[in-house]
Formats: C-alpha cells, sequence, structure tokens
C-alpha cells in the first residue's frame, strides 16, 4: 500500500481529498456533484475522476475505512522512528529524522569544513539545512517556484556557494517537476533562481570543477519533451550550451573526474542506461562500450 506525505495512505487520502468533492457507487464509479458539474466547462470534474482513479485500491473501490487505517499507519510511523531514533542501528547508522512523515530525500551535502553542516534534498518537501548534524532541520525552499528538490551541490572551491537542482528526475508517475536551479552565496541563508536555467524540468546531478568553478556540468531529464540531456557552462552558470542531447529521458548523472578535464555520464532512454565519457571537460561526449 502507497503512503503518502505525513504517513497517510492513499486510501486515506482518498478519504481527504475526493470525498468532499465526490461520491462512489457500488461498482467504485466516482459519481460527481452538482457542484462540480456546473464547472466541468473548466476540467474540474474530469480532474476530480482522474485523482480517484490513482487514490483507489487494487479492486477499484475507495475503503471506506481508509481514513482510520491512515491514521492508525501515522501513529505506528511515528512510534517507530521515536523508539529509533536515538538508537545505532547496524553498521553505524543512526536515524536522525524527520520523524513525523513520510518521503524521500534524494540527496544529502555535507560542507567539508564543517561536518555538523547538513543539505538534504527532497522528493516532495523542499530542501533542507541542518547545522547541528541532523538534530534539527529549517525548510530553505518554502518560496521556491518546485517542492521538489534532486540535488545540492557545494561549490568545491567555495562551500558557502550552494547549488540546488529541482524537480525529481526519476521517471515514477507521482514524480513532481521542478523549476531549474537555485544558488545560494551565503551558506544558504538565501537563495536566487539561476535564469541561465529556465526550462528545465528535472536536475539529476550538478558537477563542478574542483579545479575551476567556472566550469559546470549540469544533468537533465524531462518527461514533457523539453530540454534533457548535459548541459555545460564555462562562466560560472550565467550561460549553458547543451553537449548531449538525448533521445530518451536524458542524462540521470553527470561528474567531472578529479582534474576536470574528463567527465563521466549515464543516460536513461527509458528501458536502457547507456554510459559515456567525455576527454575534454564535457564539452564532447563518446559512448562506453562493453558496459554492463
Amino acid at each position: 500500500m502507497k503512503v503518502g506525505a505525513f504517513g497517510l495512505t492513499v486510501a486515506g487520502l482518498a478519504a481527504l481529498v475526493v470525498l468532499p468533492l465526490s461520491r462512489a457507487n457500488a461498482s467504485g464509479k466516482v459519481q460527481s456533484k452538482a457542484a462540480l458539474e456546473e464547472l466541468e466547462q473548466d476540467g474540474a470534474a474530469e480532474y476530480a475522476e482522474w485523482r480517484a482513479i490513482g487514490l483507489r485500491d487494487e479492486n477499484g473501490r475507495i475503503d471506506p475505512a481508509g481514513m482510520r487505517k491512515a491514521i492508525s499507519q501515522r501513529e505506528s510511523l511515528i512510534a517507530f522512528n521515536a523508539k529509533y531514533k536515538n538508537s545505532k542501528w547496524s553498521g553505524g547508522w543512526k536515524l536522525i529524522g524527520s520523524n513525523n512523515q513520510a518521503g524521500r530525500t534524494l540527496n544529502l551535502a555535507i560542507d567539508p569544513t564543517n561536518a555538523n553542516v547538513l543539505y538534504a534534498a527532497t522528493a516532495g518537501g523542499g530542501l533542507w539545512k541542518s547545522t547541528d548534524a541532523g538534530a534539527h532541520w529549517t525548510l530553505a525552499s518554502d518560496r521556491w517556484g518546485s517542492i521538489a528538490t534532486s540535488v545540492v551541490t557545494l561549490d568545491p572551491n567555495d562551500h558557502t556557494k550552494v547549488w540546488v537542482g529541482t524537480g525529481e528526475w526519476t521517471i515514477n508517475s507521482d514524480a513532481i517537476n521542478g523549476d531549474g536551479i537555485y544558488v545560494s552565496s551565503n551558506s544558504g541563508s538565501t537563495y536566487t533562481k539561476l535564469a541561465s536555467s529556465a526550462g528545465w524540468d528535472r536536475i539529476s546531478s550538478i558537477s563542478i570543477d574542483r579545479n575551476n568553478s567556472s566550469n559546470i556540468l549540469v544533468g537533465v531529464v524531462s518527461l514533457l519533451g523539453n530540454s534533457r540531456g548535459v548541459f555545460r557552462s564555462t562562466d560560472g552558470g550565467n550561460s549553458f550550451s547543451q553537449t548531449f542531447s538525448s533521445a530518451g529521458y536524458g542524462a540521470s548523472d553527470v561528474q567531472f573526474d578529479t582534474t576536470g578535464n574528463r567527465a563521466i555520464m549515464v543516460s536513461f532512454d527509458g528501458s536502457v542506461y547507456r554510459h559515456y565519457y567525455s576527454l575534454n571537460g564535457g564539452a564532447s561526449w563518446s559512448e562506453a562500450t562493453g558496459v554492463p
């Protein structure tokens, strides 16, 4: 059973979202109320029906006990996290939160000059920052153009400069589109939308040359047919040129090596991952054959 934000089950969300707008008959088909019928021209009824399709269970029904189950699961999740919050798991791992909701953390960055400073990019909850090694977190992206963040990268030559890519780059059906790249020059206190990243739906990776911060590679994924592939900047992100165009979904990862002269990249065409390499800092790419 799928679990959504704040630990609510799919059925529980149906009880919260769909039932006030519509009702289900014995076959599970949603019947729109008069208020939705009046707005049918604007697509409200169709939207409610589309939402209900995704919220029904495997038998096509909306479980009337879904709300109670959702509350029970949420309470169990909170109790589980509270129990193991201060416990060390196998290999020395320790759960540090969050402790009151479910979700996915896609990327984590640690300031190499201060291990207490952490940045966490989440699939549907924005960017979070901790200054006490994860004991407490502060939301940094509440006024951005997207609540989905996928990657956070610290400039290797200036750790006060933080680069954040938005949009969940995976191709799951509930992934949220992004709003390009946001950059901070003051350790994450404030962020500015990078104008040159306009039109980038989902950012998979941001790699900065450790020998020259002006050189930047960005992997972009799109399910909408927008810009996708690898984009390269030699002026610190003021402008980008596309050096790799994908016939599939785009570049799922791209990274410089330690010299900045070479780079590797993975592209996903919908069924197969393909590997590429560059010998000129990402200016051009060749497919790596023989990679399993």
